[in-house]
């Protein structure tokens, strides 16, 4: 993963359907390129942009080995409690460390 250099900060304006342009100064440090895929998400009422540090195809592949398991969830009707113990993070943690 690349380190950014430095702290910019930009003023930008929202477009038409939400889109953004990210500054060329930032795409340029952080190794950002046409085609790549980022992530967006919200923390601490802050957006933040982060290059994806996976492969969604391995990603994917990962889903594809643990679709039982997850399908084996839907089957059954839960009664209260039955599934508190029970983490998709968990089924999948082993997997997401070791493509890392």
């Amino acid at each position: 993963m690349v380190k950014a250099v430095g702290s910019f900060k930009y003023r930008i304006k929202v477009g038409k359907g939400g889109r953004v342009t990210i500054p060329k100064a930032i795409r340029d440090n952080l190794g950002i390129r046409e085609g790549d895929e980022l992530v967006i998400g919200i923390e601490d009422s802050k957006i933040v942009i982060e290059k994806m540090d996976f492969d969604i195809n391995e990603f994917d592949e990962i889903i594809r080995r643990h679709l039982e398991t997850i399908r084996s969830y839907l089957r059954i009707k839960p009664r209260l409690g039955d599934l508190s113990g029970l983490s998709l993070e968990d089924e999948f943690e082993e997997d997401l460390h070791n493509n890392r």
